[in-house]
């Protein structure tokens, strides 16, 4: 029987994280866009085309239908997604941003946004496309007056939690602004 993965959860000052991850710029030849999640099919299938991206770390496959699923397969729930793109490579990069219809105590009398999916391909991994994904996801929060953003991070995805140690340690030292 493979181990069980326990799920790391992460709160993040959202106005930390912008000041943060925003104005850092974006790298060479990528644009990132917000796309309606049926528009993004094609891409996300690009993104998580076999070779190209497995689950964090390389533990475990992502399918397109099942991200696809979590996307848009929960009532009560509102998801936005952004693309990046490579001008040569096509879709390198997604991030999701889902605002759930049922508030929480201690959200500040908002709904609790979280941020479902950050997949970048390996090749375009530690050039700042994350960083450059999380600052819209940040941004769009911010516009609706969310004070923090929740993450979950399966504990064997030894990349993904890097990734996020790295980010917590960025909000923590970064000034609001």
């Amino acid at each position: 029987m493979p181990p069980r993965q326990l799920v790391v959860h992460r709160r993040i000052d959202t106005r930390r994280l912008h000041a943060a991850v925003a104005g850092r710029g974006l790298p060479a030849g990528i644009a990132i866009a917000e796309r309606p999640i049926g528009a993004a099919v094609d891409a996300v299938a690009a993104i998580l085309a076999p070779g190209q991206a497995s689950g964090p770390g390389g533990v475990g496959r992502v399918s397109v239908a099942g991200l696809l699923a979590g996307l848009t397969g929960t009532p009560r729930r509102h998801v936005r997604l952004w693309i990046a793109t490579h001008d040569q490579d096509g879709a390198v990069g997604l991030a999701s941003l889902t605002e759930s219809a049922t508030h929480f105590p201690g959200e500040g009398g908002h709904a609790r946004m979280s941020i479902g999916w950050l997949i970048v391909m390996p090749a375009h991994r530690r050039g700042g496309l994350g960083l450059a994904l999380l600052a819209e996801v940040a941004a769009a929060a911010l516009r609706h007056g969310v004070e923090q953003l929740h993450a979950e991070v399966h504990s064997r995805w030894e990349d993904a939690r890097r990734f996020w140690d790295r980010v917590e340690a960025l909000a923590a030292n970064a000034s609001e602004s």
